[in-house]
């Protein structure tokens, strides 16, 4: 029967081999601070919408075009970028190694 091995000093008992150490206040603050950006992009987007609407000639149907069309662009972007940022942190952890 194996026993197994104590942590030590060359041996982290935390996740990640101690690389990294876990800041879940940073996560939250830059989760709080993307959520703002997202909120005042619509904000922006709302407010231009009577002159983008006036530039293309539509009605209220085309503003609601643009905003849908806009928003779904803009999710789209953050769903492709999160996987994206996840990969290159992990290139970027084991180039610093």
């Amino acid at each position: 029967m194996t026993r197994a091995a104590e942590p030590t000093s060359e041996m982290p008992s935390t996740p990640g081999h101690g690389r990294h150490p876990r800041r879940p206040r940073l996560a939250l603050i830059a989760l709080c601070l993307a959520f703002f950006v997202v909120q005042l992009d619509v904000t922006v987007v709302n407010v231009a919408v009577e002159a983008i609407r006036i530039d293309l000639g539509g009605g209220l149907g085309g503003q609601q075009w643009i905003v849908a069309s806009y928003t779904v662009v803009l999710a789209a972007g953050m769903l492709t970028a999160g996987p994206w940022a996840t990969a290159s942190a992990h290139v970027a952890s084991a180039c610093s190694a």
